[in-house]
This record gives C-alpha cells, structure tokens and sequence, in this order.
C-alpha cells in the first residue's frame, strides 16, 4: 500500500511526490493556483481523515456523522460540498486500501451497529396483542456476553491491519520499497 498522503506531527497534511504523479490528485493540486496551495492542503486532508483507516476518525462510522467532523477540523465549518473532483479523488484512495481494512472498516460499522442496539433497545416494551415482552431479555443477556470477544476480535483486526499495512512497504534493512519494485520483470 503506498502512503501518497501522511499526516505531520502538526496534524498537516503531507504529500508524497508520487501523488502528484496520479492525474486526478495532480488536476485537485493544481487548481488551486495559490502559492501556499492551502485549499489544495486542506482538500486532501479531508480526503485522507475520511478513507483513511490510521485517520483518528477513523471509529465514526456513520459518513455524515464522519464528514461533518472532519469538515469542523479542516475547514473550521461542517456545511463543506465535496465536488465531483473530490468525489473522485475518494474513489480512486479508497481502490488502494487493502482487503483487510475494509473488513476492519465493517467489522467498526456491525460493532457500532451493536452499540447502538444495546443503548435503544427497551426490555420494557411489550406487544399490545400478546402482553408479551418483544425483546427477549436472554438474547440481550447473551449478546451481551459475547461483546467482549467481539472487541477483542476486533482488537486482533486492528493489530493485524497495522502489522500488514506497516510490514507491506519495507524491505530487508527497513528501508521501503520504491514504487515498482514489486512489478515483475
């Protein structure tokens, strides 16, 4: 996986040069025709904050919910319109992420999904016909018990994703790979 973008320890954006090499990041680049190239900055960090799996976003797993929080942090405003530019800049990140973040990224959406589940459910609620309890307070005895594996799973996942996506770009010595050394001659 090549890491065109990073983030700096002052939470900026930082541009591998190969990036610009991509026309669709090269035509976002060079739209912005100021010298400091701050919208440009500012475009590709919300892009990165919102495909990013090491984006410490990353856990909001609902997309409005994720893009009005990265649009307060980049853009000091949450009502940000990505354009289709952008739009496409996301599909092409999101083509470079392996298969196993996205399987971390759904496994992060069934885990808030549970979540939610066990903060609305009401054991309370009856059915009108029966005068019977709709919940069955043993299943939610149960899923409740199995929560704690579900997060250590999921804790295995996230190790598992890091140890790949950090071990998948270097090479004997710890020095990285360029950027076609895995093509075959």
């Amino acid at each position: 996986m090549q890491h065109l973008f990073t983030i700096n320890s002052k939470g900026r954006v930082e541009i591998d040069p190969a990036a610009l090499g991509v026309a669709v990041y090269r035509k976002l680049w060079n739209r912005d025709k100021s010298k400091s190239k701050e919208k440009a900055i500012s475009e590709l960090s919300y892009i990165y904050y919102m495909c990013d799996y090491k984006s410490f976003v990353s856990n909001i797993t609902d997309n409005d919910d994720k893009h009005r929080e990265v649009c307060r942090m980049v853009f000091e405003k949450d009502d940000y319109n990505a354009d289709e530019l952008i739009k496409e800049c996301i599909e092409l990140y999101k083509k470079d992420i392996p298969i196993s973040v996205g399987l971390l990224e759904d496994a992060k959406i069934g885990i808030n999904t549970l979540r939610q589940y066990f903060r609305e459910v009401n054991l309370m609620e009856m059915d009108e016909k029966t005068g019977k309890p709709i919940h069955d307070a043993g299943k939610f005895s149960n899923n409740l018990k199995s929560l704690a594996d579900n997060v250590d799973n999921l804790e295995k996942l996230e190790n598992k994703v890091k140890r790949d996506t950090e071990t998948s770009t270097l090479v004997r010595g710890g020095r990285e790979k360029g950027m076609f050394e895995d093509i075959d001659d």
